[in-house]
């Protein structure tokens, strides 16, 4: 089981993608834009890292080390949102870059020609349940 972030702006995609990650037995996260969820990611690692100072007399060696440990182990976003102030192209390069150890995968109905490399996994929509889970089986394996 994986603890997945759903970036999408629909309303419909996003309850069809719900539903068919709990089916594959995942906790599932849904926002609506990139804004929100770089927002979720800060607010859930700064969490972490306060919670570790948070014991009394503690000193620096029984700090946790929280590095490459998040609330998210998969993000999955559209590519194109009507709100938000950066796409999911850049949107999944930005976690690439402060949180590595977050795996992506990037969702359009556009075409997959289109797109530059992101050097993640690319879902074109519509897609079945099937693709999706071979997706996240290769990731989560990997």
């Amino acid at each position: 089981m994986a603890r997945i972030l759903i970036v999408e702006d629909e309303e419909l995609v996003r309850r069809l993608m719900k539903a068919m990650l709990e089916q594959l037995s995942h906790e599932v996260y849904i926002l609506k834009t990139t804004d929100e969820a770089l927002e979720f990611l800060e607010k859930t690692s700064l969490t972490r890292v306060r919670s570790s100072y948070s014991t009394p007399n503690c000193c620096t060696e029984d700090i946790p080390d929280y590095q490459g440990q998040y609330d998210v182990d998969l993000i999955i976003s559209d590519w194109k949102f009507k709100n938000g102030k950066i796409d999911g192209v850049r949107f999944l390069e930005t976690v690439r870059l402060r949180y590595p150890g977050i795996k992506r995968v990037l969702m359009t109905a556009s075409f997959i020609d289109d797109l530059p490399d992101i050097g993640c996994p690319i879902l074109g929509k519509p897609f079945e349940i099937d693709d999706l889970r071979i997706t996240i089986d290769e990731l989560m394996a990997a």
